[in-house]
């Protein structure tokens, strides 16, 4: 049989105040004030009772159908308890089997980051050769394409995500994408011959942002592995130095990257709540 029972805290406050006003009047007038009036006449008391049995049969119905009411809400509130905690121990359990086949698409990506942070430094060294301090002319090798094996599992972890894990998953393929886009954008320009002026700044901001990206790719590795682990929270100067050692370059082989680094993190520190922009 389906009860219907609102869920709304005022009704159930309201219902409170009803019975307990309700009741203490009741036992005020029936019972107290019968046995103050007359002295404790406890016969008096009785007569009162029986004439208004009518009224007592009404209000002991009544505060029958309240604990009734509330048995039947507790009930409800314990059965939704319980399916709740169901539902999060299932969820959970699909996120570790979905974690599984992530570990195998982390490293595919790592190795594209690693290819991706090599060849943005074969141009940088390009530049170096060249006086005016930027170049228009390709590398002689293509940028890495990004992988797309990890777009199916991505898709299942996330389903599966709080919502803090949700947002780190659905803002690393964003940035996936827009880093792609540059790189090849950049390369495009090379083969075409359209004279794109490449600068150190331009190159430096790519090779920041694929580190970026290893450092979320690392933390990834951690906790499909269960390890502690942070998730939205900015970036330590240790994690960008982790990330960009993948792709073999330090802070100090390119003159202006640790001023880079170190002031795109101050600047993260700064943001509210200090989380990953």
């Amino acid at each position: 049989m389906f009860i219907w029972l609102p869920k709304a805290k005022w009704f159930w406050t309201a219902v409170n105040v009803v019975a307990w006003v309700g009741g203490l009047t009741y036992i005020g007038c029936m019972l107290v004030w019968p046995w103050i009036e007359k002295g404790g006449d406890w016969g008096y008391v009785q007569s009162v009772w029986t004439h208004w049995q009518g009224l007592n049969v009404g209000v002991l119905a009544f505060m029958a159908s309240v604990a009734a009411l509330k048995n039947v809400q507790t009930r409800a509130e314990t059965e939704r308890d319980i399916e709740m905690e169901r539902l999060e121990t299932e969820r959970k359990r699909k996120l570790a089997n979905a974690f599984s086949f992530l570990l195998q698409e982390l490293s595919i990506l790592t190795k594209y980051f690693r290819f991706s942070m090599g060849y943005l430094n074969r141009v940088w060294s390009k530049m170096e050769l060249s006086p005016e301090g930027y170049t228009t002319v390709p590398v002689g090798e293509t940028p890495p394409t990004v992988p797309t094996s990890h777009r199916a599992v991505f898709s299942e972890c996330m389903e599966y995500a709080d919502e803090e894990l949700y947002e780190l998953l659905s803002g690393f393929l964003k940035k996936l994408q827009i880093h792609d886009a540059r790189i090849s954008d950049m390369n495009k320009s090379f083969e075409l011959d359209q004279g794109m002026i490449v600068t150190r700044a331009n190159v430096l901001g790519y090779i920041y942002r694929a580190a970026e990206l290893q450092a979320i790719v690392n933390r990834l590795f951690n906790i499909s592995r269960g390890r502690p682990s942070p998730i939205n929270e900015h970036f330590t100067l240790e994690e960008i130095k982790t990330a960009l050692s993948e792709g073999n370059i330090d802070l100090d082989d390119m003159d202006g990257l640790e001023e880079l680094v170190k002031g795109a993190l101050n600047k993260q520190e700064q943001t509210v709540g200090g989380k990953i922009d």
